[in-house]
């Protein structure tokens, strides 16, 4: 356990060389990332930790918004002696090591990203407003459901109607169903903050080191489009990469070859 910012984080650490952060999502923890872990941890120092609210982590008062998201992540590089750390972030872990790209740069030597759900940022884009509207509206729906106590149905419309899409829950084990049932309660505190689904896109281009974006070729459209129009309006500098087997949780659907990737990625930089 280490305290950052007044809460104490469970953080792990794998393994010995160039550090290697790993930053989970939504309704999830640190668990999501074991598999590519033991893939990555013979060529890195590999560091995991349970965001604020999540997992084995405490809240403080609350699990704060994404601002203390990005804080807590440059507070943990910190901690570990880790800078400039090569982050990789997966969907809102993608969002918040994004963020930190753009606002600490001294503090990540390269940028891993897969589908960060920047959904507010297609307001820009005519065509995809019914399908921000669609999001809202099942976004509102589960967000009820979670809070007249339904967790597990809850976490099971979050998995099939936002995060991996139609049948994403029946391929999920039982553990793994287990981990976004506990972790639910977190995606309400990040729905509560819609400026958290954007970012300042001008500081993110002058962001220097190098980046690798990845998108699943299985993964919902409104995601595809969002790794799209980050990678040729914001960073077209970026390597951009189409797996069409993975969809939005390559760590846990693919993790062998989602680990070669970061690890060849690196390797390149």
């Amino acid at each position: 356990m280490v305290k950052v910012n007044g809460v104490d984080l469970c953080c792990e650490v794998a393994g010995s060389g160039p550090t290697l952060v790993l930053v989970h999502g939504s309704s999830v923890d640190q668990t999501t990332w074991e598999r590519v872990v033991s893939e990555l941890s013979g060529s890195f120092r590999v560091l995991t930790y349970d965001r604020r609210g999540h997992g084995r982590s405490g809240s403080g008062d609350t699990t704060g918004g994404i601002d203390q998201d990005v804080a807590d992540l440059a507070a943990v590089i910190r901690a570990f002696d880790a800078a400039p750390a090569n982050v990789v972030g997966s969907s809102f872990g993608a969002l918040i090591a994004l963020r930190l790209a753009a606002r600490q740069p001294e503090l990540v030597r390269s940028l891993v990203v897969h589908e960060p759900p920047l959904i507010f940022y297609l307001v820009e884009d005519l065509e995809q407003l019914p399908v921000l509207e669609e999001l809202l509206r099942i976004g509102g729906e589960i967000l009820e459901q979670v809070e007249r106590g339904d967790l597990p149905g809850g976490a099971k419309r979050f998995v099939d109607e936002l995060a991996l899409g139609s049948g994403g829950w029946k391929s999920l084990t039982d553990e793994q169903r287990d981990v976004f049932i506990a972790n639910i309660r977190c995606w309400l505190d990040e729905r509560a903050e819609p400026a958290a689904y954007d970012l300042d896109r001008r500081a993110l281009s002058r962001f220097a080191g190098p980046v690798l974006i990845s998108e699943g070729g299985r993964s919902p459209k409104h995601l595809k489009r969002v790794t799209e129009k980050i990678h040729s309006e914001v960073l077209p500098q970026a390597r951009y990469v189409v797996i069409d087997q993975w969809g939005h949780a390559p760590q846990m659907t693919h993790p062998v070859e989602y680990a070669e990737l970061i690890r060849e990625f690196i390797a390149s930089t």
